[in-house]
């Protein structure tokens, strides 16, 4: 009888424990959460305006200690702390997902207007960034290429608009490298990338540095088609030494000098001024100063040829040989 009894008590308590069991685990799993969104700010207090604790990423494990509803306290990773209760997906909730709605997101942002946010950070020569919720840079910025205005400040969030490239947006407030946006219309808010706006001073230095990129690459463009173009004709300089001048006037910049009978090639003429190029300078020299032919130098010998009389007496000698005072000595 007794055995039957202890039986009877060992089945009760085994029964027991594991309801007990079952119970705990239930318990657990309701006190369990995860993070909804890419990332989370744990508070120190119930208040969005309080110290930030910790941060939490997208999926990771929550211990619930209090929901106040609009609050939850929790303890993440051995620190005890307070996050919004939209920002996390309860274990026992039939709607858990592992990504945060738009609608939970847009009530967040709306209601708290703080770093809950992902933080997204693609590096930009141009980032007029803040890394909390500041009225820091805020007015007009230019969109620095064709883009989406979003719904709430996630990368995979709903497109509303586009606004095209240098289209002028108002920033309203900047979040953790998000802009909250107002379009040029004024019909659509949202948010943009920071890393995708500049402002006027920016786009200003941008716009000169682009325009002067243009400039030396079309100089250098005309300069190699002076250089491949067909010249009129060849011409060669008159003069001891002329100048080969930038431009078409006697004042401006000294490219060379070009010596008597430098060959030089035509490639146009105007108002008394030829375009020239030779040894690979392109400039102008007065046209006045060429000619189609070299000019002769004179040679080293004597023109004059020299006879000697073939007979006659001393006088006559003598009167040959004044005649010929002032001509140059010819070797025999």
């Amino acid at each position: 009888m007794k055995s039957k009894m202890n039986i009877k008590s060992i089945l009760f308590l085994a029964v027991i424990s594991i309801l007990s069991l079952m119970f705990l685990n239930m318990s657990l799993a309701a006190n369990m959460a995860t993070v909804s969104v890419e990332t989370a700010n744990l508070r120190e207090s119930a208040s969005s305006d309080s110290e930030i604790v910790g941060q939490m990423s997208q999926n990771e494990e929550v211990e619930i200690l209090e929901n106040s509803g609009e609050w939850c306290k929790v303890k993440y990773d051995g620190t005890e702390g307070y996050v919004k209760t939209s920002l996390l997906n309860m274990k026992n909730s039939e709607e858990n997902t592992n990504t945060a709605t738009e609608e939970n997101t847009v009530n967040e942002v709306s209601n708290e207007t703080t770093n809950e946010v992902a933080n997204q950070t693609t590096t930009q020569e141009t980032k007029p960034e803040e890394t909390e919720d500041t009225d820091n840079g805020l007015g007009n910025y230019f969109v620095t290429e064709d883009i989406k205005i979003k719904l709430v400040p996630l990368i995979n969030a709903t497109d509303m608009v586009e606004v095209k490239k240098d289209q002028i947006v108002k920033a309203e407030r900047i979040i953790n490298g998000w802009a909250n946006v107002e379009s040029e219309d004024g019909k659509t808010r949202g948010w943009i990338r920071v890393e995708k706006l500049k402002t006027e001073a920016q786009k200003r230095a941008d716009d000169e540095a682009k325009a002067a990129q243009e400039a030396a690459e079309a100089e250098a463009a005309a300069k190699e088609a002076e250089l491949n173009a067909p010249a009129i004709k060849t011409s060669y300089v008159q003069i001891e030494s002329v100048n080969l001048r930038k431009e078409t006037n006697t004042t401006s910049e000294i490219l060379g000098r070009l010596p008597k009978n430098t060959e030089v090639e035509v490639i146009s003429e105007e108002d008394g001024w030829s375009k020239c190029r030779t040894a690979g300078l392109i400039g102008f020299v007065s046209t006045q100063y060429l000619s189609d032919k070299k000019v002769e130098e004179p040679t080293s010998r004597a023109s004059t040829e020299i006879r000697t009389p073939a007979s006659g007496n001393a006088s006559s000698v003598i009167s040959f040989a004044q005649g010929l005072i002032g001509s140059k000595y010819v070797s025999g």
